[in-house]
Order: structure tokens, then sequence, then C-alpha cells
């Protein structure tokens, strides 16, 4: 989606629902390459499970392609030569393999990828 300001938004109405405060998910539905390892496993899953596609997301436009994932610590180690150190960092943080140690959206806000990407 672009704004009226010319900005470009990433969506994906495959699996909407709006969970109120404290809930969880129980379904297991969405497309298999972005879905956090607890949706994968069949686990209840909430907001981090939206942090862990961002993150799938962000590396998949950085590398023109979707990453094959198997192993993060090989992921990491791949595309360090490729991205910024903050981006790495970033990330890592999205794509914390435990949901519950996955930043929120507010604390990637003030990561220090997302501030030197602010527009002025």
């Amino acid at each position: 989606m672009v704004g009226a300001n010319g900005i470009v938004k990433l969506c994906d109405f495959g699996d909407v629902k709006e969970l109120s405060p404290g809930s969880v998910g129980e379904t297991y539905t969405g497309t298999a390459n972005y879905l956090a390892p607890e949706r994968l496993g069949g686990k209840d899953h909430s907001k981090p499970a939206d942090i862990w596609s961002v993150g799938i997301s962000l590396l998949e436009i950085r590398l023109a392609k979707h990453p094959d994932i198997i192993v993060m610590e090989d992921l990491f180690e791949l595309i360090e030569s490729r991205v910024s150190s903050a981006m790495v960092d970033f990330l890592k943080l999205c794509l914390e393999n435990e949901a519950q140690k996955r930043w929120s959206a507010d604390n990637l806000l003030v990561s220090q990828y997302v501030l030197s990407k602010t527009l002025n």
C-alpha cells in the first residue's frame, strides 16, 4: 500500500485478527515462510509472532528474495557482510526464536536501526 504522502506500507491481510490485551491467537493460518516458530509449532501466539514476520519481510526486501531459513545463526553469519551491523542487530531482535524475548514494536521503533532510518 502507498499512503497519500508516498510512503510505502507493507501489509498482508491473510490472517487478520484483533486481539484484546493479554489474549492469544490459537489458529494456524498464514503464509508458512513468514510464520514465527511458535505458530509453526502449533502453540498459542500473540504480537511477538507479528514481529517475527516483520523481520522476515525486512530480510526478504534487503536480500531481494525470500530467505530459506534453516539455522538462524547461519543466516546471520551469511548476511553480516551484506547489511549494516545495526540491521543485523535489528533482525536478531525480530527473529529471536523465543517469543517472550522478541522486542515489542514500541522497543523496535527506538532501536538504532529504525532511528537511523527515520525520515525528517
